[in-house]
């Protein structure tokens, strides 16, 4: 809760360090800490580090809802990083592989503007 709380109020680099802080054994608590940390990432422009954060959020979920998610925001990060043969590997794995998803649903907008 609180880095969430940093994060609310655009103190990116302590909700990041925060968030980081995570050492518990709880699966859903620590990719939600390494998805909070992708979004740190994000903001302070660190695109290529945000998208290695949201593809480790995504390996260590297991709701396939939240995996194609943190999976769409890691290929967001990549375009914005200019990395779009990395993005594109990603969206089509989401267009493959999550094919029931509201990520899958969204990915063809991403891929038309690579």
């Amino acid at each position: 809760y609180l880095a969430n709380s940093y994060f609310s109020l655009g103190k990116f680099e302590k909700a990041l360090n925060t968030y980081s802080d995570y050492g518990g054994k709880s699966k859903l608590h620590l990719s939600s800490s390494l998805a909070g940390q992708a979004a740190c990432y994000e903001q302070l422009g660190k695109f290529d580090k945000a998208a290695d954060y949201y593809q480790k959020a995504a390996k260590v979920n297991a709701i396939e809802s939240q995996e194609a998610e943190y999976l769409l925001n890691a290929g967001r990060n990549y375009v914005k990083s200019n990395s779009a043969d990395k993005a594109k590997d990603i969206f089509e794995t989401i267009k493959n592989e999550f094919k029931n998803t509201n990520a899958a649903r969204e990915v063809d907008k991403y891929l038309s503007q690579l």
